[in-house]
């Protein structure tokens, strides 16, 4: 059984106001075949993370760890992808010489880099 966790910052204006909802009829007259065990596939509660502040939200799941997970995983397993294509888009712009010359953008790529090792090590726990 997984422990619950709490809902981290949004990841749109990062603020620390998601909360759980149980809608206890979003699943209710679902059909799902034989896609989903029977105990699931009757379930007319599911969860939903949002954001009290600016409104994201996750789609419905039928468990409230499910909620939480698909929440918490979307801040960025694709930091470094975005962060690479920065890097790429600068090079393109003819940015090399200024990015190799100036401390300011070093500076700023190694911040992200360290914002991406940080989170990393707190998905990894």
């Amino acid at each position: 059984m997984h422990d619950l966790k709490d809902p981290k910052p949004c990841p749109c204006c990062n603020k620390d106001m998601a909360c759980v909802y149980k809608d206890s009829n979003i699943f209710n007259g679902q059909d799902y075949g034989n896609r989903y065990p029977k105990k699931v596939a009757l379930q007319n509660h599911g969860f939903q993370v949002r954001c009290e502040n600016c409104g994201m939200q996750t789609c419905w799941w039928h468990y409230e760890t499910e909620a939480i997970d698909s929440w918490n995983k979307r801040e960025c397993d694709c930091l470094d992808d975005v962060l690479e294509a920065l890097k790429k888009a600068h090079f393109a712009l003819g940015c090399a010489t200024l990015l190799d010359k100036s401390d300011i953008c070093q500076e700023a790529y190694d911040k992200v880099d360290a914002v991406i090792d940080k989170m990393k090590k707190e998905d990894e726990e």
